[in-house]
């Protein structure tokens, strides 16, 4: 009885730790079909925390433009917010807050006069996922 005990604890832990992840090759699609692949050096991060959630306001430099369906060129400066969970949850794989200072790769969508991250947690990523099978 004790070990049936241990053993239904031991699933449960399990079930509330893990993240459901995206399916593979998600995060590759979002990013192709996104509606901006820039490269942005961040020159100020700012952060509100509430009670479950962290609002990032992030101003960046465009270093790079690889496509921009909004008219983005080099040298113009882009506002992004987003908001990361201060609770794991499961889900996709959470945003990043980035770094003032830092140069990352952005793969990014519009939302009113803002931009917000388009793949989730590898918007600022540019690694392909290794998909079994391709």
């Amino acid at each position: 009885m004790l070990q049936r005990f241990l053993a239904l604890c031991c699933c449960l832990i399990g079930f509330t730790s893990s993240n459901a992840e995206l399916p593979p090759g998600t995060y590759d699609q979002l990013r192709i079909d996104a509606d901006e692949a820039l490269v942005l050096q961040v020159t100020s991060v700012k952060i509100v925390t509430s009670e479950n959630y962290k609002n990032v306001t992030v101003q960046a430099k465009v270093l790079r433009v690889a496509r921009s369906k909004s008219g983005l060129t080099k040298g113009d400066t882009v506002t992004l917010k987003y908001e990361v969970s201060t609770i794991p949850f499961p889900g996709p794989r959470p945003i990043p807050i980035l770094q003032k200072n830092v140069i990352y790769p952005a793969f990014l969508k519009k939302r009113g006069g803002n931009f917000e991250p388009a793949a989730y947690g590898e918007s600022f990523n540019s690694r392909s996922e290794r998909v079994s099978g391709q």
